[in-house]
């Protein structure tokens, strides 16, 4: 199942937006660690981390599954664009050994043959090089058994079984949790519970996602956060990359959950 378009403006919900802020807060975080060098974003989607990640100094490339996310990154990279390469999901479109580092932030969750992705990152590495991932946290999204409500997900992690999975492919696997403010805490606490209330007992399949979110916005967050206008005049300003940090304590509680590992010399 192809993944959709990751949202990066016309937020119309405090909701939206502060799942922009933690998608953001991972690329900071990577470009900090990357700095001038040799990166490719792995699930590049519309390109948006690369610009942060180039702003900073790295020499980046881009790979995706989904033709129109790689249409739209070399729409917003056109300087890049030879580096930015549609990938069958079994052959990788770079020479091996290329990259110091590899990032691959909300894809984990998508993928349903392990092998083939971590065997691909790998190759992607130069010795010893670097990847960084990013996934939800199960224990803050779903009760125990349950499936994952979003119908684009394959299985999400706690940071136990996060750890445990990919110190099979790779060496020196430290998780990190992804922590914030009361307030952004408690907005991207407060969705995850109510679709995880909702998830409970149904079988989740294509659209059902889609719908339930679309019904929380009318039900739950309400007219007065509805309003593009109210948004940006209120809640740019109350949430911000600032009050989100990564944390190497208290795992279970994170928001989202950031493994950072390194391939052998």
């Amino acid at each position: 199942m192809q993944h959709p378009l990751i949202q990066t403006d016309n937020f119309k919900l405090v909701e939206e937006y502060v799942t922009h802020l933690i998608h953001l807060k991972a690329y900071e975080h990577a470009a900090e660690v990357a700095g001038s060098s040799v990166v490719l974003d792995w699930g590049c989607n519309l390109g948006y981390g690369m610009q942060i990640l180039k702003s900073r100094g790295a020499k980046i490339a881009g790979l995706d599954v989904v033709p129109d996310a790689i249409a739209a990154a070399r729409a917003a990279l056109p300087a890049d664009e030879d580096n930015i390469r549609l990938y069958d999901g079994a052959t990788l479109p770079f020479e091996p050994g290329t990259f110091d580092v590899v990032t691959s932030f909300q894809v984990l969750e998508h993928i349903a043959d392990y092998e083939a992705y971590f065997k691909g990152i790998r190759q992607a590495l130069k010795p010893g090089g670097i990847a960084i991932f990013t996934t939800p946290n199960r224990r803050l999204r779903l009760e125990e058994g349950m499936k994952p409500w979003n119908e684009f997900h394959v299985r999400e992690f706690s940071a136990d079984e996060l750890y445990r999975l990919l110190s099979q492919w790779f060496r020196q696997v430290e998780i990190r949790a992804l922590r914030g403010g009361k307030k952004i805490e408690a907005v991207e606490r407060a969705r995850c519970s109510r679709l995880k209330q909702w998830a409970a007992g149904k079988q989740v399949t294509q659209g059902t996602y889609e719908r339930v979110r679309g019904g929380l916005r009318r039900r739950i967050w309400g007219a007065a956060e509805a309003g593009s206008d109210a948004f940006s005049a209120r809640t740019a300003a109350r949430y911000s990359l600032s009050q989100l940090y990564y944390s190497e304590t208290d795992l279970d509680n994170g928001l989202d959950l950031m493994a950072t590992v390194r391939t052998q010399l």
